[in-house]
């Protein structure tokens, strides 16, 4: 196998769970699409009990969680566009409303003024622990 690797969500630490639990969901789903063309770099896994019952697409790698705020958690994901690295990104206009309405939301606002809730990456874990140093593991 190559590189020792890892998923990291960094989440919004001024946010409630309750309301980063979706964000989480949908970044992991994104980032996992974003990656389709790379799905054996994953490495997925299936678990069997003894007696039989399968669980499949289970990741080997590590899934981190951290806690940022939301200037830190927009230049991680700054950095990792800039360096062609793989991510996902919840915004606070994704919360309500239906997938049209939070469209319509985030296309009337500037960059400037949008929040960044969640934040998935997967890479090296040598380069993200490097990008993710300032962050905390969210307890």
């Amino acid at each position: 196998m190559g590189a020792d690797m890892k998923f990291v969500v960094v989440l919004n630490g001024s946010q409630d769970l309750s309301r980063l639990a979706s964000g989480i969901g949908h970044v992991t789903a994104g980032l996992v699409a974003r990656l389709s063309d790379r799905i054996g770099d994953l490495s997925f896994v299936e678990y069997k009990s003894a007696d039989g019952e399968v669980y499949p697409w289970i990741s080997d790698w590590p899934f981190i969680i951290l806690k940022g705020r939301g200037g830190q958690i927009d230049t991680f994901r700054q950095t990792l566009n800039f360096r062609n690295l793989p991510c996902a990104t919840y915004l606070d206009t994704m919360l309500s409303g239906g997938s049209v309405a939070q469209q319509e939301a985030t296309a009337a606002k500037l960059h400037s003024e949008l929040t960044p809730l969640a934040v998935a990456a997967f890479g090296e874990r040598s380069v993200l622990d490097e990008l993710t140093k300032k962050f905390s593991l969210w307890r």
